[in-house]
């Protein structure tokens, strides 16, 4: 397949002459594919980090109502377990 693709981007076009000036790649075509490929990889990434995300959430949902906690317990609870690591 044959597509022809312009880059309005001259930052862009500086970047494809300079991988193939460093002969990273033998012509421009390679250059972006490769670029596709990454920008496919990084799409599945943040597809799953997302999935796993709504998973998280569902499961804090189920999990039941939440309940108010008070600051001065829960350091006195973290002082007492503390103390008693110290101990044992």
């Amino acid at each position: 397949m044959t597509l022809h693709i312009d880059l309005t981007n001259p930052a862009l076009e500086a970047m494809v002459h300079q991988k193939l000036a460093d002969k990273l790649y033998s012509d421009a075509s390679e250059v972006v594919s490769a670029a596709l490929e990454r920008m496919a990889q990084a799409d599945a990434r943040r597809t799953e980090k997302l999935k796993q995300l709504r998973a998280d959430i569902q499961e804090g949902l189920n999990s039941g109502a939440g309940r108010v906690l008070d600051i001065d317990d829960i350091r006195q609870q973290a002082y007492a377990e503390f103390i008693a690591s110290k101990q044992g």
